[in-house]
């Protein structure tokens, strides 16, 4: 009786620890935390897919490339 009872309060235990994780690993993607606030318009589903794991299913090499071909030249940079 007290194994069952062992089991039964381990179960619970980790059945609230999953809990709490999954609560707080929604928390990460609020933009202003792993997001940019104002990420380049171009790379904003790049960053979004990285970071959360949502958006298109594109191979990640084809949104890098869309991301890098159409943001701005920095400050500094040759032509």
């Amino acid at each position: 009786m007290a194994s069952s009872s062992h089991l039964l309060l381990g179960a619970a235990v980790l059945l609230s620890l999953l809990a709490a994780a999954a609560a707080s690993a929604a928390t990460y993607c609020v933009p202003g935390l792993a997001i940019p606030h104002n990420p380049l318009p171009s790379c904003r589903t790049y960053v979004t897919s990285r970071t959360c794991g949502l958006g298109p299913r594109l191979p990640l090499p084809v949104m890098r490339r869309r991301c890098w071909r159409r943001s701005p030249p920095t400050a500094g940079a040759r032509r």
